[in-house]
């Protein structure tokens, strides 16, 4: 299976770009941030360019919202969204959890943003719940990544004091455990696109559309990644 892997488009001048690569794919995993919501300032314009931008795909697509998306998102019943569901496409099972925990500084623990709709505490609540009915193997989808990670350490080539970690503690600790997950997927840090390990678990961030960046994972008797820039 080859799956295309998209996220932080941002209303993304290179969404004609992927729109002309997606024909090779058998699935699409967006996650999260289609647009550039800054909560609580959202309006019906808001959702008509999430919609707008979620028409580009016209191939089978699963997706979560991100932190700057709208909020009614998180509640929709569309059944391409599996924000706090499982789905299984083919005989593979995603889980995916939307939004973000805020970012905090690693030097000091001091609040650098806030999350949307979570804290720390709130998104170990929901990602309890959905990893409770997890199967024996599946795919994770998250907007945000785990803390502790070089997929979520933003300005990691910068003095220590600038250093942010914009990742939820649940899902690290998660990672150190054996729980079937054959690869976690997030984005929300652009500049950490990349992959790593926690323990066996692949790790992988596939960059920020906004920036003509995307990922390509294939599924065959192994699991590889490769990353892509327009």
């Amino acid at each position: 299976m080859k799956i295309l892997l998209v996220g932080d488009i941002h209303k993304s001048p290179y969404l004609q770009s992927i729109k002309e690569i997606q024909d090779g794919f058998d699935l699409v995993l967006i996650n999260g941030d289609f647009v550039s919501i800054q909560h609580p300032n959202e309006t019906l314009a808001d959702d008509n360019d999430f919609q707008e931008i979620l028409d580009h795909f016209h191939i089978p697509v699963l997706y979560v919202p991100g932190n700057h998306d709208p909020k009614s998102r998180f509640e929709s019943t569309d059944k391409r969204n599996i924000h706090k569901k499982w789905y299984n496409f083919n005989g593979l099972n995603i889980g995916g959890l939307g939004g973000a925990t805020g970012g905090i500084y690693k030097h000091s623990g001091i609040e650098k943003f806030e999350g949307f709709p979570y804290d720390q505490q709130s998104i170990q609540t929901d990602f309890n719940q959905l990893i409770s009915t997890a199967p024996s193997s599946f795919i994770l989808l998250t907007h945000c990544g785990p803390s502790n990670t070089p997929t979520t350490d933003e300005n990691y080539l910068l003095d220590d004091k600038e250093r942010v970690d914009t990742g939820a503690d649940c899902l690290y600790t998660f990672h150190l455990k054996k729980n079937g997950c054959m690869v976690h997927v997030h984005g929300h840090s652009h500049q950490c696109f990349g992959m790593t390990r926690i323990g066996t678990d692949l790790i992988v961030n596939p960059g920020a559309l906004e920036d003509g960046r995307y990922g390509v994972l294939e599924i065959k008797e192994k699991v590889s990644v490769q990353f892509h820039q327009f």
